[in-house]
């Protein structure tokens, strides 16, 4: 499991960095936009403009960091669009949720200030998440995300919030804070199903060695197209729509379907052959290996 844990590692941490540039980068961009409407006079409408310039930025930004990290352009390019609309809707409500409650009292207090900013965060990490699942998985994994995005941008926001109420108010706080939960985010939404996988498929050669693929459905297609639960876009002779791996009887078994291409299981030619962990799988130029948790 070293090699596993070594990969995961290498990932989260070109997600964090990743993540921590789009939350800095949105800060800026609202920052540029409310500079921008004051100095056309346009303050009162201020705090839902600028709410919503950072949500559409997050979410274009963050959302297809995992499609962006396996060199799938077309699920990338579906993300960040998801990501942008959602994104800028989730930010407007959530602002307009804020602004209603917060500017009716006299004398706000830190428990409406997290509360709010927490419902506000909820939201936006929530269209993240869905963004995110959508482009990779469709709606089981759209939802499954969503529900990380809800859990984690609460958790991971309500302490920096806490913070931005105590530490002195500046650009330099909020800027800080966004980069810390942009970071944390991205890392979340991808950490649960590929640390908790009971078995996923480990790529060997280049482009993208060490990739983890996480097996959790029924039937995993691999092939070429992105449409695949697992596409191997970089390879030669691999077919659109190769093979599935299939789980029977609680063990997953490579399938050669006829209209897909030649499957090597331990470098022999395999039609329907119940996988081992460690085995090797060649499809095309691609080599696989497979493995899973041991009881």
């Amino acid at each position: 499991m070293k090699w596993k844990n070594t990969a995961l590692t290498r990932l989260f941490r070109r997600l964090f960095l990743l993540g921590a540039a789009a939350g800095i980068w949105a800060t800026f961009l609202a920052e540029t936009a409310a500079r921008l409407m004051l100095r056309l006079e346009a303050g009162a409408n201020l705090a839902p403009v600028t709410c919503v310039v950072s949500g559409m930025a997050l979410g274009a930004s963050i959302a297809p960091l995992g499609e962006m990290l396996n060199r799938y352009p077309a699920r990338s390019i579906k993300a960040a669009l998801t990501g942008l609309i959602l994104g800028g809707l989730a930010a407007l409500l959530g602002s307009l949720v804020y602004s209603s409650v917060y500017q009716a009292q006299t004398t706000p207090d830190i428990t409406s200030h997290l509360i709010l900013g927490g419902v506000h965060l909820a939201l936006v990490a929530m269209a993240i998440g869905f963004s995110a699942g959508f482009a990779a998985g469709g709606p089981s994994q759209a939802v499954a995300k969503m529900a990380a995005g809800l859990f984690m941008g609460v958790v991971i926001g309500l302490p920096l919030l806490g913070l931005q109420w105590i530490l002195p108010q500046g650009p330099w706080v909020v800027t800080a804070g966004m980069g810390l939960w942009g970071g944390a985010l991205a890392v979340s939404l991808f950490w649960w199903e590929r640390r908790s996988a009971r078995r996923w498929l480990r790529l060997l050669s280049y482009p993208g060695e060490d990739t983890i693929f996480p097996l959790a459905k029924p039937v995993v297609t691999l092939g070429k197209e992105e449409q695949n639960d697992i596409p191997l876009t970089g390879f030669k002779e691999i077919y659109p729509f190769h093979c599935q791996f299939k789980l029977v009887d609680g063990q997953y078994e490579v399938a050669d379907e006829d209209q897909g291409g030649l499957v090597m299981v331990n470098y022999r030619q395999a039609q329907a052959q119940a996988l081992k962990p460690g085995d090797l799988v060649k499809i095309g130029t691609a080599l696989l290996q497979y493995g899973e948790v041991q009881r």
